[in-house]
């Protein structure tokens, strides 16, 4: 089975230069329900209830706060199962991708349940946001925070021209960047459909070690600098 059972909780919403193909692809899997991309945002609890609606400039790091404890079934691989979502409290749907040589890569592996979070960061080839702070995910991201129980995975959606990522591309893209965390490729295109909403990118999650997506970005130019602030208030929290 492509997808296995996961949960997602998201906090915040940050929609800033974004890179959107005029290729865009509605529908999700038939578990998610992927809003238009001028959606408001829920409230960021941590920074005080504030709304967040995606037409502001959401430069601005958000603040994290945990979630509330909430019942779960979970499957055979001890991983809950769903209904999923991409938003605060939903369950992130878990994956089973090629990494850039082919080999199988499942988010919900033995090195998930080792992390305390997992940072998912979609991008394409053709996205000038994504290319700008591809580096950043490894010296300021997986270097500083992969020590402290941080996993970082990065999903080359599409190539230059929008059109499926190839292992070419994704080799290409790690090596240009030094990227040394897992890079995957999406080649049925299921994991963009979910989480890539309205096909902007970057589009960034952090999930937590129960499943629950605690932190989302989309479009953002300094995603990277924006996960640090979020990996700092999850990982002082309990």
């Amino acid at each position: 089975m492509f997808y296995r059972a996961r949960r997602a909780a998201v906090v915040g919403v940050m929609i800033t230069g974004a890179c959107a193909s005029g290729n865009q692809r509605p529908g999700a899997l038939t578990t998610v329900d992927v809003p238009p991309i001028d959606a408001p945002a829920l409230p960021i609890e941590d920074a005080g209830t504030v709304p967040v609606d995606a037409s502001d400039n959401m430069d601005a790091p958000v603040a994290v706060d945990a979630l509330a404890p909430y019942d779960v079934t979970f499957n055979e691989a001890g991983y809950p199962l769903g209904p999923y979502g991409y938003t605060v409290s939903s369950v992130f749907e878990p994956f089973q991708l090629p990494t850039c040589v082919g080999a199988n890569y499942a988010f919900d592996g033995p090195d998930f349940s080792a992390a305390r979070f997992t940072v998912v960061n979609l991008v394409a080839l053709w996205c000038t946001a994504c290319a700008t702070d591809a580096h950043n995910f490894e010296s300021n991201v997986y270097i500083p925070y992969h020590g402290r129980g941080v996993r970082v995975i990065e999903v080359l959606t599409e190539g230059a021209a929008a059109q499926t990522a190839t292992s070419a591309d994704c080799v290409g893209w790690s090596g240009r960047y030094g990227l040394t965390f897992p890079v995957l490729m999406d080649p049925l295109g299921a994991v963009q459909r979910a989480y890539a909403t309205d096909h902007v990118y970057p589009a960034i999650y952090i999930v937590d070690s129960r499943g629950r997506v605690r932190w989302n970005s989309f479009g953002s130019t300094r995603g990277a600098a924006d996960v640090a602030v979020a990996l700092d208030n999850l990982l002082a929290g309990p």
